[in-house]
């Protein structure tokens, strides 16, 4: 049926009054025979796991994004440095030509 255990003990083994303590703080429906109350259980327990692996997989995609955004910020940042330094060396690299021209003609 499921594997699922409350303080090391299969949720179909626990006795009735166990499985209405368990419910209870769950908030759930505490009627009901037996069989319907170990469904009920594993049920929320079941649908509890789901919820905590996707908030889980919602995290750790949300850290993979903000990452991936703060390389794209720094790649931004060192792209407009080079080319900053770029535009830097050709004023240079004209004025040297510039230099050049003029002593050529003196």
């Amino acid at each position: 049926m499921s594997d699922l255990e409350i303080n090391g003990t299969p949720i179909a083994k626990l006795r009735v009054v166990d499985l209405k303590n368990e419910l209870d703080a769950r908030g759930l429906s505490k009627s009901g025979k037996k069989d319907e109350l170990v469904a009920r259980l594993i049920s929320y327990m079941e649908a509890e796991e789901t919820s905590e692996e996707t908030e889980k997989a919602e995290t750790a995609e949300s850290e993979v994004s903000d990452k991936t955004e703060g390389a794209g910020d720094s790649e931004k940042e060192a792209a407009e440095a080079v080319k900053e330094q770029e535009e830097k060396l050709a004023k240079e690299a004209k004025a040297v030509k510039e230099q050049e021209e003029s002593l050529l003609r003196s």
